[in-house]
């Protein structure tokens, strides 16, 4: 009934499309029991009509008759087959029309045309136009449509095109290899140009995508149009081409996906234009490796496009496309067969006549071609044509099959009542689960997608060089120069020719590639969310990291600013190589194995330096959780070991507030300021470097050895910088020394002004430099621009200077003392931080930054090349004769590892060996406990034994050494460092001071300049001190009294005789021994006058091991 309802309506809807019908061109070629029909462009669209013959779509239908032929002449087949084709002229109004007169066709039941399947049509447009017609009829009456060109990966959607299949990649290995292909070739940076069509859409979207997740910048995409007839606006295309060229920064490479009728017009519009470069081009695998596609209306080569790239589908060489071919050779070369061919496919007579330029087609005469004319078409043949080859291959296959699946139980009397009993359905349901084979070529398909699976193909995709053909100079030709196979592009460089404007043929390595020009900075490739950008190891559990890759933006408060040369990115790169030692290390197996089974991954979090930005990034990462470049989200909930960082106390701090709420283990291995001791505040923080008060001790201890009584103290801006200027304050008070001066330093591009304001005091000679890691370098090259003279101050740094290599470039550092906190240098780490250098395939968009930052240089392939040079093998780290890693990498490590030992005890003591991917609830729920665990740690930092790392409050045990800078022996022009003492609460300070070498011949005298000016600083109270005033109060105090002298002349001699009484009892104060220089001196003859001293202020608390 429901057949019936469908003819009726067919009949009239018949009538009102008869005219389209017979308009509809049409052709049986072979007569047979049951018809396959063919779906070919044969002619290019043109002004609306059907225009030039199309030579692969007439090469594609010969081969499919020839299949057709081959196989019935075999007389295996229980029928006959036969075939009609349809001419589409490549336009999905034609392709509707000729797929509604199949469908027409079937339901008038025309037993002597019998059609049971479509191989077809050409372009994806023209797929899904077709299918949209099948798959709209009921499911039993839909036709099987088998494609050999069609890639669009829309095809893929069953439930839109559940008909469809095809023999050829779809669009997907095509857009892998193109992106392979880039990254082979070093582009980065292209401009995507598409046909306005399904394939052109589909395959524009994917590539995009693809290029993002592997770091290739899309600055622009832009649409072709075409209408119905597939004509294109030559306007439009101009204009797109302009913009692309002549944008600044311009683009260097552009990659085409569509026809190849419009790819040939991009490129002769792209030869007309008056410009000083064109791009290169990388054109999709639709041009078909068609010589017509680089030629003019003339036929003569264009010169601009020369050099491009482009694709292609494996060409199927099998002992059965060579017979096809070999017998194409003989009737292109034998007069009778090719005029007896032509009878059947007019439009062959156009094809040949290409070549020979000799054939009449009204009427025809049409000589059979030269071995050299048949030697070019055969090397001009499209891809497309083998696999045509193979769509009738499977057509007929699965038909056969059909067949015997129908017939298996009843005996089928004849061909007819198989006809009778059809639906074109069943070559659907044999088409799920049919084996393919061609010769060696075997291939598979399934219900659930419409690509065929082959078996064995080494060659997933082929790529081409549009250059001068190797055999002959004069021509130029495609030459495979690789393949893709198993997601791996193997490329023959070598092969490769590019040509300049002038046509000067270039090899590589001086091949044109898509990247940002010399000179200019891409910024519209560089990650707008790069200050933002997660590091990520997968893991079931987590470490969490965090690094100040960056500065803190400036003014602030929210943001990053420039890349951190210093202390930044080899945290990161420390912590990465951190978790490869302990999965790799025999040494940490058994830590190891108490995760049972379980991998541990890492996230590194930017902080950027800033306090506001780790607070954010913390609750971003801990509320919505990880979402990576390609779409994956990690959620970290009951995955987070603890957290190794930060840096400075400004990004410690309100990271253990947070911390401290969302109850994580936090072990920094920089920050210093002793507000973090505070247990109550910050009952999860603990840090493997000892706190700001012990360095205090050292430093003011080393004041007391230089004989220093008036000093001056530089500090940062923040918590670090205050929270020790404020123990080195307290530590002076205690020890009788005046700080003239404490000067704040403000985050800034420059510090000059501040040699000014340490000039204001003089005679404080000594200036501690009290200055984040970061901060130093700029501000001590910045003062000595300003012309200050070596020995006008005499510099005392703090752990934060330590042993940096690039402050002994400026002679004021000549005498500086540090305080530094070292441990033993790891030599592999320090080998793998020398070697980590970018690769144009680097998705960690941090190293590029850091590299090209630190070295002043930038990459071929960088989007910023506004650096003065580019990077060579000389200029990179990797070359440093004396390389010297970031002094706090080996802090990093050994806190990361430490973690890790301390985390695994307590996982194997608390969750036992069930537990996988999720922490069970008692590691989760009791991080005082994993305190508890990770203070009993011992760790082997300095190369004699494991000894413990952290005392009862979670601070470091660490001691200090003591440096000198001095001139080199051997090159008074360099300076160096050399060891003078050290330092730790075991056993004070040990100091030599006659090895320490000043910033001039004598030592520095940093003495009070009078004695009303330090007098408040060394005046006795109950413990033999008093508060120490500011020289701002002594000078008030004498303007008040010159005030009160001018203001009360009556009473000037009662004035005047107090002045003098208080004079005189000043100048009779009976001597205080302890702060005399002369008592020091006296001390130092009764001890011997040692060159080793050991501070009496030292405190002599119980730690039993003495670090240095």
């Amino acid at each position: 009934m429901g057949k019936f309802v469908t003819f009726i309506l067919l009949w009239i809807y018949g009538s009102l499309i008869i005219q389209i019908i017979k308009g509809s061109e049409s052709t049986l070629v072979i007569d047979g029991d049951v018809i396959i029909a063919g779906l070919f462009k044969l002619q290019t669209a043109e002004g609306g009509e059907c225009g030039e013959v199309d030579v692969p779509s007439v090469l594609s239908m010969e081969a499919v008759k020839w299949y057709i032929e081959y196989i019935n002449n075999q007389g295996n087949l229980p029928f006959k087959v036969g075939f009609r084709y349809y001419k589409t002229c490549g336009k999905k109004d034609v392709t509707r029309e000729h797929a509604a007169d199949i469908v027409y066709r079937y339901h008038i039941n025309n037993s002597s045309d019998f059609i049971v399947g479509v191989i077809g049509p050409e372009l994806s447009s023209e797929s899904t136009a077709a299918s949209s017609v099948f798959s709209a009829q009921p499911s039993l009456d839909r036709f099987i449509q088998i494609s050999y060109s069609s890639t669009s990966t829309e095809l893929n959607n069953r439930d839109d095109y559940p008909n469809c299949y095809r023999v050829i990649p779809d669009d997907n290995v095509q857009i892998e290899a193109m992106v392979q292909l880039m990254i082979e070739l070093e582009w980065n940076r292209v401009s995507i140009l598409f046909e306005n069509d399904a394939y052109g859409r589909d395959g524009a979207a994917i590539l995009q995508k693809h290029a993002l997740k592997n770091n290739i910048c899309v600055p622009r995409m832009d649409a072709i149009n075409i209408d119905e007839s597939r004509r294109v606006d030559v306007n439009e295309v101009k204009t797109i081409l302009e913009e692309i060229i002549i944008q600044s920064p311009h683009i260097t490479a552009v990659v085409y996906i569509g026809s190849k009728t419009v790819a040939n017009t991009i490129l002769r519009i792209a030869e007309k234009q008056d410009y000083n470069v064109v791009p290169i081009f990388l054109l999709s695998e639709s041009i078909q490796l068609q010589n017509d596609v680089f030629q003019s209306t003339s036929g003569t080569t264009l010169k601009k496009p020369r050099g491009a790239m482009t694709l292609s589908a494996p060409l199927l060489s099998t002992t059965t496309t060579e017979i096809f071919w070999n017998k194409m050779k003989s009737i292109l070369s034998n007069d009778a067969a090719l005029l007896q061919a032509i009878g059947s496919n007019q439009y062959l007579a156009e094809v040949v006549n290409i070549y020979s330029g000799q054939c009449t087609i009204q009427p025809i005469n049409c000589p059979g071609l030269t071995n050299t004319q048949i030697g070019q078409l055969v090397s001009d043949r499209s891809p497309y044509v083998n696999y045509a080859l193979l769509a009738a291959v499977t057509m007929v296959e699965t038909l056969k099959e059909t067949y015997s699946t129908k017939c298996q139980n009843t005996v089928c009397v004849n061909i007819g009542q198989f006809k009778n009993d059809f639906k074109p359905r069943y070559m659907l349901d044999v088409m799920a689960g049919m084996t393919i084979s061609l010769d060696d070529i075997v291939g598979t398909f399934t219900a659930s997608s419409p690509n065929i699976q082959y078996a064995s193909m080494s060659r997933l995709y082929d790529v081409y060089n549009y250059r001068t053909n190797p055999t002959d100079n004069s021509m130029f030709t495609f030459v495979n120069v690789g393949y893709l196979s198993n997601d791996v592009m193997l490329i023959d460089k070598e092969k490769i020719r590019d040509y300049d404007a002038d046509a000067i043929e270039k090899r590589h390595p001086n091949l044109r590639r898509g990247t940002c020009p010399r000179n200019d900075k891409c910024d519209e490739c560089i990650m707008d969310d790069l200050k933002d950008y997660y590091f990520h190891i997968p893991g079931d559990f987590y470490i969490i990291g965090i690094a100040s890759i960056n500065n803190r933006a400036i003014p602030g408060p929210l943001g990053c600013g420039s890349v951190r040369t210093r202390h930044g990115y080899q945290m990161f790169l420390t912590m990465k190589f951190a978790l490869t030692e302990f999965q790799t290390r025999i040494s940490y197996s058994q830590y190891k194995s108490w995760f049972a089974d379980n991998t541990i991954g890492l996230i590194v979090v930017n902080s950027c330096n800033n306090a506001l930005e780790i607070v954010r990034r913390i609750l971003h990462l801990h509320s919505k959780g990880l979402t990576l470049s390609d779409g994956t989200h990690i959620d970290v909930t009951d995955r987070v070991l603890g957290y190794i960082g930060g840096q400075s106390t400004d990004v410690s701090e309100p990271a253990a507030l947070q911390l401290t709420k969302l109850k994580f283990v936090q072990i920094s291995y920089s920050a210093t300021n002793p507000i973090l001791s505070n247990k109550e505040a910050y009952p999860y923080f603990m840090r493997i470097i000892t706190p700001d008060n012990v360095q205090a001790k050292a430093l003011i201890a080393v004041v007391k050895q230089l004989k220093g009584k008036y000093i001056q103290v530089v500090y940062s801006e923040g918590a670090y910088g205050e929270g020790g200027r404020n123990a080195v304050m307290e530590e002076a008070k205690a020890n009788l020394i005046c700080i003239a001066q404490d000067i704040k330093v403000y985050e800034s591009e420059t510090y000059y002004e501040y040699y000014e304001i340490m000039r204001k005091k003089p005679h404080a000679k000594i200036v501690i430099i009290f200055l984040r890691s970061h901060v130093v370098n700029p501000f001590m090259r910045d003062v000595a621009a300003s012309n200050m003279e070596t020995g006008e101050f005499q510099f005392l740094g703090s752990e934060a200077w330590g042993t940096n290599s690039d402050l002994l470039q400026y002679d004021i550092t000549r005498g500086a003392v540090i305080v530094a906190v070292e441990m033993d240098k790891y030599r592999d780490l320090e080998e793998f931080l020398q070697g980590q250098l970018p690769t144009f395939h680097e998705l960690n968009p941090w190293l590029i930054e850091y590299v090209q930052t630190r070295q002043n240089c930038y990459y071929r392939w960088s989007f910023d090349k506004s650096f003065t040079r580019q990077c060579t093998a000389d200029t990179l780290p990797s070359s440093e004769l004396n390389f010297r890693s970031d002094p706090w990498c080996i802090f990093a490590f050994n806190s990361l590892l430490s973690l890790l030992k301390g985390s695994s005890t307590f996982f194997k003591d608390r969750c036992g060996s069930n537990v996988k991917a999720k922490l069970c609830k008692d590691y989760v729920n009791y991080p005082n406990d994993l305190v508890e665990i990770m203070r009993k740690v011992r760790m082997n930092i300095y190369g004699d034994g494991d000894i413990l790392i952290y005392d009862k409050q979670g601070d470091g045990l660490m001691g200090y050494k003591i440096y000198n800078i001095h001139d080199q022996p051997d090159d008074k022009s360099k300076r160096t460092y050399s060891q003078v003492g050290s330092y730790s609460l075991s056993t004070g300070l040990l100091f030599d001071v006659q090895q320490v070498k000043y910033p001039t011949l004598n030592p520095i005298v940093s003495s009070c300049p009078s004695t009303i000016a330090c007098q408040d600083c060394q005046e006795s109270s109950d413990d033999g001190t008093t508060p120490q005033p500011t020289v701002e109060q002594s000078s008030s105090g004498t303007v008040i009294i010159l005030g009160v002298c001018i203001g009360v002349m009556i009473v000037i001699m009662v004035v005047l005789s107090l002045c003098l009484f208080k004079y005189w009892r000043i100048t009779n104060k009976p001597p205080d021994d302890y702060i005399t220089p002369q008592f020091l001196e006296e001390r130092q003859s009764a001890d011997g006058r040692h060159n080793m001293v050991l501070d009496e202020g030292a405190s002599q608390k119980d730690h039993s091991e003495n670090v240095f």
